[in-house]
């Protein structure tokens, strides 16, 4: 998940590295990460099976799908847990399946 975010930071000075994102085009697919509501990627892990508790921030369009695959993380200044932490989840019928 981190080379999510080292891909939005390339620039002139700061080029792509081997294993960066491609840039958005027709064969790809540009996402915001959701806000997940957990204190830890563990207790995350220890939902498997039960819905998903986040928030979605984008005014515009919807990120959530249930079904397929979303990203998270936790954003300690927005939520108020401590750890920070990122997170690409599978969802079968709005029920987390997978997390990585």
């Amino acid at each position: 998940m981190p080379e999510i975010a080292a891909f939005w930071t390339r620039s002139a000075r700061n080029p792509p590295r081997p294993g960066d994102l491609p840039p958005p085009g027709p064969d790809t697919e540009v996402c915001m990460t959701l806000i997940l509501q957990y204190p830890s990627k563990k207790a995350l892990k220890t939902q498997i099976g039960k819905k998903l508790d986040f928030v979605d921030p984008s005014p515009i369009a919807k990120e959530y799908t249930p079904n397929g695959v979303v990203f998270g993380s936790n954003r300690p200044h927005l939520t108020g847990y401590k750890a920070e932490f990122f997170a690409k989840i599978t969802l079968k019928d709005g029920i987390i399946a997978k997390v990585e």
